[in-house]
């Protein structure tokens, strides 16, 4: 069978705001299974954040593009099969999101045109 494809995971702690640095090995880690605010990055090429009014509030990860990329400090907790879900919404394209683990692809995420509504894939 085909592993999940979807990993919540929890920083250790949550930054209000993590500013992108030169090297994700000196940013705060995120230790799994838990959850990953996605405008908690370490590094980030290409995109945009606009304010959330969700509950809890945050960001939104915006203006992304074919080679944008955001890059997290992530620390496995044990050898495990983990998933990967995340919340979406593409009013105008269809994507794919390439999760790579040290610089290796291991998963490819379709995400469809949602036509503006937030959607979970898995």
């Amino acid at each position: 069978t085909n592993p999940p494809t979807s990993l919540p995971v929890t920083p250790t702690s949550v930054p209000t705001n993590t500013p992108a640095t030169a090297d994700c090995s000196s940013a705060s880690s995120f230790t799994v299974p838990g959850y990953i605010q996605a405008e908690h990055y370490c590094e980030q090429h290409g995109l945009g954040l606009e304010t959330s009014s969700d509950v809890g509030g945050g960001a939104i990860v915006s203006q992304i593009h074919s080679g944008d990329y955001m890059e997290y400090n992530i620390q496995l907790g044990a050898s495990s099969q983990y998933t990967f879900a995340a919340r979406v919404d593409s009013a105008v394209y269809s994507g794919q999101i390439n999760m790579q683990l040290n610089g290796n692809s291991a998963l490819w995420l379709s995400i469809p045109h949602t036509n503006g509504n937030w959607q979970t894939v898995r």
